[in-house]
């Protein structure tokens, strides 16, 4: 019987060695890979090769928050990209104006590939009808003095609506994963947000509609808000960027380990410029920016959990509608590359 044990305990030692042994042998050879084990061996090979493929395919789940910013989203497109490549999934995105748009297509259901890929195709002289050209209002003075803005902002709803449709996707109740689109109602001096919670019913392509309406730019949005009493319930939606271009505080007070948030800001070289202003365009941008940026301060105050990444598109402007080719690649890879080189060290502190 004492036998029997001694012979038990040395092959349990031996087999705890063996396992051991291969273990080291098998990162070595990370790709190694053996199907229907003929032997002892092969079946604790293979049961190796699993454990690590677990580990490395492991995803991490987090909420993402994108700015606003204009052409110069496909900055955000790369920063997406990358996320994807390093297994970060999101498990609910919001976003004003532009970075709302972004926000939308991964909730319908996009890959960020695709994403990617629809920024890049995107000829975003279509939404200002052409050319753009100077003196903004001079021309068509008419259209300034009628509608408070120089272009039409049909265009953008029918382009998102068309994409959102090709998922199935009309109204927020229809989404894959939680949306959150930050607007401007300027009758009532607010921020809105919208969401499932809040407005089950309302098509996610008029939501878009009202986050990106640039002021001057595109037609303010006219709109009944359900929520609000009878007879004051009328709403002239514009852009969210006006009061929140970086709504850090989209998700309330989230302090999960498990769950972190990734907010997403875009500056160009502009926003930095003190003292420079160089026509009516850039009076109004700054005249916005002071209010936004001191918004977006508060919100990040109240929301400390939020890892920022600050994600410059130098000189590119966001109104930059006839953005060249070289340019969009170049706004994906600062984006890209930022975020790589930021998970690099975040990754580090998260997962230890």
């Amino acid at each position: 019987m004492k036998n029997n044990s001694i012979f038990f305990n040395k092959t349990l030692v031996f087999l705890i060695i063996y396992y051991l042994t291969i273990s080291v042998s098998y990162a070595e050879d990370r790709d190694k890979t053996i199907s229907n084990p003929r032997t002892f061996k092969e079946f604790l090979e293979n049961f190796v090769v699993r454990e690590y493929k677990a580990k490395r395919l492991k995803k991490i789940k987090a909420n993402a928050i994108f700015s606003g910013g204009g052409v110069s989203s496909l900055a955000l497109s790369g920063a997406i990209y990358a996320c994807d490549e390093e297994a970060i999934v999101f498990k609910r995105v919001g976003g004003t104006s532009a970075g709302a748009v972004l926000a939308s297509l991964y909730a319908a259901g996009y890959t960020p590939r695709e994403i990617a890929k629809i920024i890049s195709d995107t000829d975003f002289k279509n939404f200002v009808q052409g050319e753009i050209k100077f003196p903004y209002f001079i021309i068509h003075i008419d259209s300034l003095a009628k509608n408070y803005s120089y272009f039409n902002s049909d265009v953008i709803y029918k382009w998102i609506k068309e994409l959102l449709n090709k998922k199935g996707i009309s109204t927020f109740k229809d989404l894959k994963v939680p949306l959150k689109i930050v607007a401007t109602d300027i009758f009532h001096h607010r921020r809105v947000i919208f969401d499932k919670e809040k407005y089950p019913d309302l098509e996610v392509a008029e939501a878009i509609k009202m986050s990106v309406a640039i002021p001057l730019f595109f037609t303010p949005v006219e709109w009944n808000d359900p929520l609000l009493p009878a007879g004051n319930s009328k709403c002239l939606m514009l852009d969210g960027s006006i009061l929140s271009t970086y709504p850090a505080d989209l998700f309330g007070h989230f302090t999960e380990r498990d769950v972190p948030t990734f907010g997403f800001i875009l500056v160009d070289d502009e926003r930095n410029d003190v003292g420079s202003i160089s026509d009516v365009v850039d009076f109004m941008k700054q005249i916005i920016n002071t209010v936004n940026i001191y918004h977006d301060t508060e919100a990040i105050k109240k929301a400390p959990y939020v890892y920022s990444i600050t994600i410059s598109s130098g000189k590119i402007r966001s109104i930059q509608f006839d953005i060249s080719e070289e340019d969009k690649k170049a706004l994906f890879d600062l984006g890209y590359n930022k975020m790589k080189e930021y998970l690099k060290n975040w990754k580090r502190y998260y997962l230890r």
